[in-house]
């Protein structure tokens, strides 16, 4: 029995190791791309790119915390100013204060003297010596 020198019409041999058919080889580089590593990959990606907008969320809304906190302070110092004001404003020295200088009265056994015109005691001109 002769055999012939091609392998055409000749049933392709099987490999008893892993039981397939050998496969013609290609030429140049080939990737094997399995869709298994492909959808880990593209996950972790995806998990990785979510995390990280989740950081820089929080990192905003953090420098945010921190300027209302700044803010939040500098208005509890103002309105205890204004609380030490409204205290002054109600005792008796502040009091005699303005009707002083604004209102132009003076105490029983006080003699006025204005620097300025005459029935005007709002607008003082304050001269040299004064």
């Amino acid at each position: 029995m002769s055999y012939p020198l091609s392998d055409a019409g000749r049933p392709p041999v099987i490999d008893l190791r892993t039981k397939t058919k050998p496969r013609p080889r290609r030429s140049g580089f080939r990737i094997r791309v399995r869709f298994g590593r492909l959808l880990v990959v593209a996950f972790l990606l995806y998990g990785v790119s979510v995390f990280a907008g989740q950081e820089v969320r929080v990192h905003r809304l953090k420098v945010q915390e921190a300027g209302v906190q700044a803010q939040i302070r500098q208005l509890q110092q103002a309105n205890q100013a204004l609380r030490e004001q409204i205290k002054q404003a109600n005792s008796d020295e502040y009091i005699e204060k303005i009707a002083r200088e604004q209102l132009g009265l003076v105490k029983e056994g006080e003699i006025p003297y204005f620097n300025g015109v005459p029935g005007d005691p709002g607008h003082l001109e304050k001269g040299p010596g004064y």
